[in-house]
């Protein structure tokens, strides 16, 4: 096993002591920090929008920047950087906190500090409101803030009482900026990610079945219906590159018992058994995962095509449901190897996300904006934590728009196939019914019996929320 195998973080190692979530928040904090030239710890604003109300966000600027043409992070607390540090110093070391200055400079000053001084979670975020901005993330200025100034928000854990989740429960929920972030639809299609439906994902999410996989999967198999034949698997990979260069970040997850069955089934294949005699550890294995030695990646490939082995309760479901989801196992695992194939060579924009615990929903939150989606139009960031519960959050006007996006764009390859005229809005329609279709499907075998919750957002910050319902069980 390589030296870079053998290294744990200090997040890491009591992990075995720490709950299925504790420990994927922090492998996903350490595995999204990065480093300044100075060794400051960094955290990108992509990784920062997502974050719930668990991460302390503080603006060190002055009140003019603040109010001035940058704005702030709704949700922030405020500590000039001059006073901060002596009051950030008192906070718990365990406390996940993000440091906010105008291009990131001064805020990795005071977080290096704090590293050096026992803060096991701190980062300063990189570019600062600059790179915030630039991304297309939502700010406020509204001069409320400066009546903060110094004021730390409380930052307790709900407890959660088993029961399902509360009409008014939603409406605290999507009332708090903590866990709500926006970001315009044009950022959204090129720096941002569908998340799948799941609520074991403790972040601010975008929601569709089987996340962009999901919507790749019904794109193309939606695509294979109107041209009258089936994607070779050379049209599939060319596809997928051509997405990956166009819209950049590309999500699937898997969660912590998939991945288990997954090393297991691989310990006892003799093509691995050597190769993974040394590797143990939540790090170590993530890191073998993420790049795999070549010789052995059709090997693992092999494991991880196996419908038991995925993590994602919807993939898994299409992936064993040909008929009643739409799509062809062959479609599914030509796109699946290019995924991985594609990862395993340095295409960091391609996303393997492993989810702790077990499906625990006490809901399912369905979000719509009162008004047509434009590129310029703000989407909400919705956390499917709720109150400590989980909640399934699925955004179909969102997920509708970009097919229809991705239609149009996949139809104009000429490198790939001539696509006859017309046929991008039929291969939108087509998905739109297929995804609806798979929606009902998933939802059915894994949330059935839960309440639905609508929630509206209206451009006038508005919200409406309502009761739709329990959701319909189904066998299988």
């Amino acid at each position: 096993m390589s030296d870079e195998l053998r290294i744990v973080d200090p997040l890491l190692r009591d992990a075995a002591s720490i709950s299925p979530g504790e420990r994927n928040f922090r492998l996903n904090w350490v595995v999204n920090r990065t480093r300044a030239a100075s060794g400051a710890p960094l955290l990108c604003p992509e990784f920062v929008v997502h974050q719930g109300r668990r991460v302390r966000i503080v603006d060190l600027r002055d009140a003019d920047e603040l109010l001035g043409p940058q704005g702030y992070i709704p949700g922030v607390d405020w500590l000039p950087a001059a006073s901060a540090y002596p009051v950030l110093a008192a906070l718990p070391k365990a406390e996940p906190l993000v440091l906010v200055s105008r291009d990131g400079v001064d805020a990795s000053v005071l977080a290096a500090r704090l590293e050096s001084e026992g803060f096991e979670m701190v980062g300063a975020m990189n570019d600062g409101m600059l790179g915030w901005r630039h991304l297309g993330f939502s700010i406020a200025r509204k001069p409320e803030i400066l009546k903060a100034r110094g004021q730390l928000r409380k930052i307790e854990p709900d407890p959660d009482d088993g029961s399902r989740l509360t009409l008014m429960e939603i409406e605290e929920h999507v009332g708090n900026p903590f866990e709500v972030k926006w970001v315009r639809m044009a950022g959204l299609l090129l720096q941002g990610r569908h998340h799948c439906v799941d609520g074991r994902d403790d972040s601010g999410v975008v929601g569709t079945p089987g996340g962009d996989a999901g919507e790749f999967l019904t794109l193309l198999a939606s695509t294979e219906v109107e041209l009258g034949r089936e994607l070779t698997h050379v049209e599939v990979g060319a596809i997928f590159h051509h997405v990956l260069d166009a819209f950049g970040a590309f999500y699937i997850h898997t969660d912590v018992t998939a991945a288990e069955k997954l090393l297991a089934a691989m310990r006892t294949d003799p093509r691995l058994t050597g190769p993974l005699e040394g590797v143990h550890g939540a790090e170590a294995i993530r890191r073998f995962f993420a790049s795999p030695p070549e010789p052995l990646r059709d090997a693992v490939l092999t494991h991880m095509l196996e419908p038991n082995h995925q993590g994602c309760g919807h993939l898994k479901l299409l992936l064993t449901n040909e008929a009643e989801y739409g799509v062809r196992r062959g479609l599914a695992d030509s796109f699946l190897r290019h995924f991985f194939e594609s990862r395993w060579s340095g295409a960091d924009e391609c996303e393997h996300v492993v989810l702790a615990g077990e499906h625990d929903e006490k809901g399912v939150l369905v979000i719509r904006i009162d008004t047509e989606i434009f590129p310029f139009t703000q989407i909400p960031l919705v956390s499917p934590m709720c109150h400590n519960s989980q909640m399934f959050v699925s955004h179909p006007q969102v997920a509708s728009y970009y097919r229809g996006q991705l239609a149009e764009f996949i139809c104009r390859l000429p490198d790939v196939f001539r696509a006859p005229e017309g046929i991008a809005a039929r291969i939108r329609a087509r998905s739109d019914e297929l995804a609806e279709r798979q929606t009902g499907a998933t939802l059915s075998r894994l949330a059935a019996g839960l309440p639905i919750f609508e929630v509206t957002f209206g451009l006038d910050g508005r919200v409406d929320v309502g009761y739709r319902g329990a959701v319909p069980g189904r066998e299988g």
